[in-house]
């Protein structure tokens, strides 16, 4: 996926333009950018699923 999709994009934009400020353009740019996205994804998967699971307690049946 990096080398398909996020390296050739991230040579395609401007070198002004947000995501180029902040992972650059050259080699390894587009890798920065994936592990950026999975981040944010795995943060966002983490909220959903914590409120969804905040309604169950846990009983110590002893």
């Amino acid at each position: 996926m990096v080398d398909v999709i996020c390296e050739p994009f991230m040579e395609s934009i401007s070198k002004e333009s947000i995501p180029a400020i902040m992972f650059g353009t050259g080699k390894g740019s587009g890798a920065g950018m994936m592990i950026f996205i999975l981040g944010l994804l795995g943060m966002t998967i983490c909220l959903v699923f914590g409120r969804i699971l905040k309604k169950y307690k846990y009983k110590d049946l002893v």
